[in-house]
């Protein structure tokens, strides 16, 4: 099965957000052979979401998980204004990943 694409993450896979795993999705219930290697910012402490289940919005509808900070798209108002529907697809939609000082 091929991954889904993700535009502001286009390789989760060579940064290691995206791992090979047997592991059950929480959302789908489904075993897909990948899952995020991370744990999203939610109430629910949620592991092994597979891709798909982030790039339909699902894991966000479901349980209201972000993947990256929405304050943080945007450099925290510092940056231009960005667009509603970027930060969505950002936050909720994409893979995030592991960094020192987190999106920068």
């Amino acid at each position: 099965m091929e991954l889904p694409y993700f535009k502001y993450h286009p390789n989760p896979i060579s940064t290691g957000s995206i791992v090979p795993s047997a592991e059950v999705c929480p959302v789908c219930g489904e075993s897909r052979g990948f899952v995020y290697d991370g744990i999203p910012y939610g109430s629910n402490e949620l592991e092994h979401i597979c891709p798909w289940c982030i790039a339909d919005g699902t894991a966000h509808e479901k349980f209201g998980v972000e993947f990256t900070d929405t304050e943080g798209v945007g450099g925290y108002g510092r940056w231009e204004k960005v667009p509603t529907k970027l930060i969505e697809e950002v936050a909720f939609r994409t893979p995030g990943f592991d960094s020192w000082q987190q999106e920068h």
